[in-house]
């Protein structure tokens, strides 16, 4: 973003996903770098108002660019949803889904927790985890240390 400033380049756009820090040093790195982006930027976007004023302060203005999703490919059909429930063995069950990457802001670990106090509750439950990302495999693990 500086370079780009620097040689002319007239459109310098930068966004702002989160609304809080990812812990430890990675994460202090990234905070410092992200709240200098700003000075060289010249366009101002988020996914929403929290993000926006984390990243950007209460004094500078900016768009929120909300998360585009064609609705009416997710339109309820229950013919679809029996198929989808037969194929994965869920017909009976209460099913309950997260969608999105496995790092540290989707706070899977607090998810789980409140799941297998829900599991006690409802014993037809499941709960389905959709998503790639780094920490799969340590919450992989700890699902099957919960005997979820």
């Amino acid at each position: 973003m500086y370079y780009a400033k620097k040689y002319g380049v007239k459109i310098r756009i930068i966004h702002s996903h989160n609304s809080d820090t990812v812990p430890g040093l990675k994460g202090i790195v990234k905070y410092r770098l992200a709240r200098l982006a700003p000075m060289v930027a010249n366009n101002y976007f988020a996914c929403g108002k929290t993000a926006g004023k984390y990243l950007y302060g209460d004094n500078r203005k900016f768009t929120i660019l909300n998360n585009g999703i064609d609705l009416q490919k997710f339109k309820y059909n229950s013919q679809i949803r029996h198929e989808y429930r037969d194929n994965l063995g869920l017909n009976g069950k209460y099913v309950i889904g997260h969608i999105g990457r496995f790092n540290i802001q989707k706070n899977h670990k607090f998810l789980i927790k409140v799941f297998y106090d829900f599991q006690k509750e409802v014993p037809n439950s499941v709960l389905l985890l959709i998503g790639d990302g780094e920490l799969k495999m340590e919450i992989q693990k700890e699902v099957q240390d919960l005997g979820l």
